[in-house]
């Protein structure tokens, strides 16, 4: 590749001939050195007078190189003195140099003898109207193709001691000037390029400690001579670690001349810079153990190392340095990674991005950059995958990649970027969702919101978000999906529905059954507390109530149209839970009882109705047997609980039962337990008529058959109509019994029995006291009479 042209300023330093004038500038360029600055930069930076010989290895033109610093700038300055035709009037002849300057840093990648080609064919003149306004010179750097005559161990050996002290080059006599200057070469080229912002170099000088580097016939005591064609090796130091160096690393000269870094004559910054030439070597070791570093990623580009290195090596040190790189160093390097990117690393990326996400110290800002630089070198897709949770929704590290996508998809692009990202991902939509749908909508988020739903059709995120667009009216199935998706979203949907009462029953119709169909596979869904406490129509709010039943709640229900319809609905799928539920409430609400008979005949003629609903029908009816004459198309139903069998029979005697059929019933009504006044009652109800003697015998036989139970004969009597009539065959009858044991008790037998009868005489006493005949007045039954 060609350079550009250098672009000169100059200055001409000589004398006027035929004059007595002393030497100074003649001419310069308008800029930036004054006359006066570069008569002094010529002056002080002198090799020393011209020789009167025009042969030998002092003869001209001598060539020298200087570093003259201007307001901060560092620049390089060319001088070449040669001789001229001209004579002063005192006849002497007349040396011109012609001295160039540019910035050192156009200057640093060209060698001393590339600088002489350069300007060595420009002419000066001085005799110009305005000799201190000269334009800038325009040249082309041309390459010196002079070989390099000085041994590599000399070169060596010259540039450690440069460090240290001026340097003397001797014996170099016999050496043309372009094969000094590429001695002067082959020592710089010995350090790095950097040193050029100091040492001052030159073909010639006889003047001791002008420049860090000159050809000479002589030294002084501050410098040190190296011989140039000396047969020296270098035993230690900054020599010998260079040479053993050059040997080891083929482009260790080019390393040295991309070292602009290195400015300064300290031997231990010099010597550090030419170790680091194995810094590749040692990166390519720590990449395959290790981890490269930011600041090693930095210093190899830095050092030109890096672009050195095969494709496959880069991507070795890139893959170990992603793995562990920072924000700041994604940052920071951007372009180093952009420029040397390649497929192969797109899954370190993800892997990085992935172990960011994982990792709650890592602050979710600082996957921006990550992010940014998946965009500029197209591994977005990598960039996403690594952004996707290989856990559960609920994972933290799902959170985190969410609140990424949230915070990145502020801007349009990034919204445009990862929206794909998270429609393709199930756990990412639920958690976007989540940040986006849950709460009222902001305008920072509206990019990223269109864009997913721009996109999102059939996706994961489809299933989240379509519940919660309003212009839509949501399905059991959308609903059934969002609840799987995202178990607390149907709660949230809730929440934002219930203030706006049109929205509230769209979602609910969807919902009820959802939530039916849930109870049913066993459990009660999370969501189930919010819907129990909504404001709903009365449909709605019946049909919630049921599927509470449903969950094993208690439910009163309501004798609406509503709740029978929602009854009678539920009761085709879950008759036995409802049937009882209803069963259990109709002592409650007597009303209920059609619905229970709606429930259980529902597309049924001859329903199998449940002995538990029978049993439960009955116990209300023998409680209040009023109640029978509101369930007379149950009776079918009620006369298989054989208490109402029984209560019904004694309810429908004729006038001609016989006595014995009536004992019958109510012995079995007796053993069974059954309430005594539901019998006595039915039997006075009916139309059986018995004569007060029947009546007795009635009891009688009772008190026979059952072994002395005397509750329910004792009721028959109390219930007769007409106590009275059963006087005196009651009055004959205990007179028999009473004589007969005052005829017995003087068996033994008779009485050790006749403490049983105590009890007969409380009852003598409780009668004489309700009587008002003076027979009953007598002492021995006012009390102690035998």
């Amino acid at each position: 590749m060609s350079r550009a042209a250098l672009r000169l300023d100059w200055a001409l330093w000589g004398k006027r001939q035929s004059t007595r004038d002393d030497y100074a500038v003649l001419a310069t360029s308008a800029g930036p050195f004054t006359p006066a600055q570069f008569e002094s930069v010529i002056t002080h930076n002198n090799p020393g007078n011209s020789p009167a010989a025009e042969s030998g290895q002092d003869a001209l033109p001598w060539v020298w190189f200087t570093q003259p610093t201007l307001k901060g700038v560092t620049y390089l300055g060319i001088g070449i003195r040669q001789w001229t035709d001209d004579t002063d009037r005192t006849g002497r002849r007349i040396a011109i140099t012609r001295f160039f300057s540019l910035p050192m840093a156009d200057a640093l990648d060209l060698g001393f003898a590339d600088l002489y080609l350069t300007v060595k064919g420009i002419d000066l003149a001085w005799d110009v109207p305005e000799p201190f306004q000269g334009k800038q010179i325009s040249a082309k750097p041309v390459v010196s193709t002079e070989p390099q005559r000085l041994r590599l161990p000399t070169a060596a050996i010259a540039a450690a001691a440069v460090l240290e002290s001026p340097v003397t080059l001797m014996g170099g006599g016999d050496l043309t000037l372009s094969q000094r200057l590429t001695a002067l070469d082959g020592v710089a080229n010995a350090l790095p390029s950097g040193t050029r912002a100091w040492l001052s170099a030159s073909t010639w000088s006889n003047v001791a400690g002008i420049f860090r580097l000159a050809f000479t016939d002589h030294k002084s005591a501050d410098d040190t001579p190296v011989e140039v064609f000396g047969d020296v090796q270098p035993e230690s130091g900054y020599g010998a670690e260079f040479v053993r160096m050059y040997h080891e690393h083929p482009n260790l000269l080019a390393y040295l001349k991309r070292r602009s870094d290195v400015t300064t004559p300290d031997t231990s910054l010099v010597g550090a810079a030419l170790g680091e030439i194995t810094l590749a070597a040692d990166m390519l070791a720590l990449a395959a153990s290790g981890v490269v570093q930011g600041h090693h990623l930095r210093r190899l580009v830095q050092l030109g190392l890096f672009q050195e290195y095969s494709r496959t090596e880069r991507q070795t040190v890139l893959a170990s340095y992603l793995r562990a790189a920072s924000p700041e160093d994604i940052t920071q390097d951007e372009e180093i990674l952009r420029t040397h990117w390649s497929g192969a690393l797109d899954q370190t990326l993800r892997e990085r991005v992935a172990t960011a996400v994982g990792d709650a110290r890592f602050p979710v800002a600082g996957l921006e950059p990550f992010a940014r630089l998946a965009l500029a070198v197209e591994a977005l897709d990598s960039f996403g995958q690594g952004l996707v949770p290989a856990g559960v929704v609920e994972d933290p590290a799902t959170v985190r990649a969410a609140e990424v996508v949230i915070e990145l998809g502020k801007q349009e692009q990034w919204a445009t970027a990862l929206s794909p990202v998270v429609v393709a991902s199930p756990q990412l939509s639920v958690h976007v969702g989540r940040f986006l749908l849950h709460d009222e909508p902001r305008e920072e988020h509206a990019a990223l919101l269109r864009e997913l739903d721009r996109i999102g059709a059939g996706t994961a995120w489809q299933t989240v978000r379509m519940p919660f667009m309003e212009e839509l009216t949501p399905s059991e199935p959308d609903l059934a999906a969002l609840d799987r998706a995202d178990g607390g979203a149907l709660a949230v949907l809730l929440r934002k529905s219930e203030a706006r009462p049109e929205r509230l029953r769209q979602v609910m119709s969807a919902l009820l059954p959802l939530a039916h169909e849930r109870v049913r596979e066993g459990g009660v869904p999370t969501w189930w507390a919010p819907v129990r406490a909504c404001q709903l129509e009365p449909a709605q709010a019946a049909y919630r109530d049921v599927i509470d039943l449903l969950a094993g709640e208690q439910v009163e229900f309501g004798d609406t149209p509503a709740y029978r319809a929602a009854l009678v609905e539920f009761g085709v799928t879950e008759r036995e839970v409802v049937v009882a539920a209803v069963t259990g409430q109709v002592e409650r609400d007597w009303d209920l009882l059609d619905v229970l008979w709606d429930l259980l005949h529902e597309g049924v003629e001859e329903p199998d109705v449940p002995e538990a609903v029978v049993t439960a029908l009955a116990d209300a009816v023998l409680a209040d047997e009023n109640r029978y004459s509101t369930m007379r198309r149950w009776d079918g139903y009620l006369r298989r609980d054989e208490r109402v069998d029984a209560w019904r029979t004694l309810v429908e005697l004729t006038a001609d039962t016989e006595v014995s059929t009536v004992v019958d019933l109510l012995v079995v009504w007796c053993t069974r337990r059954w309430p005594t006044n539901t019998a006595v009652r039915s039997v006075v109800a009916s139309a059986w008529e018995p004569s007060a003697v029947q009546w007795l015998e009635l009891a009688q036989a009772v008190v026979n058959r059952t072994e002395g139970s005397i509750e329910l004969p004792r009721a028959l009597l109390s219930a007769h109509e007409s106590t009275a009539e059963l006087l005196d065959p009651l009055a004959r009858a205990l007179s028999l019994i009473t004589g007969a044991l005052r005829d017995l008790s003087a068996e033994p037998e008779v009485r050790q029995a006749l403490p049983r009868l105590a009890g007969s005489r409380d009852d003598l006493d409780h009668l004489a006291r309700q009587s008002d005949h003076s027979f009953w007045r007598m002492p021995r039954f006012r009390g102690g009479g035998q």
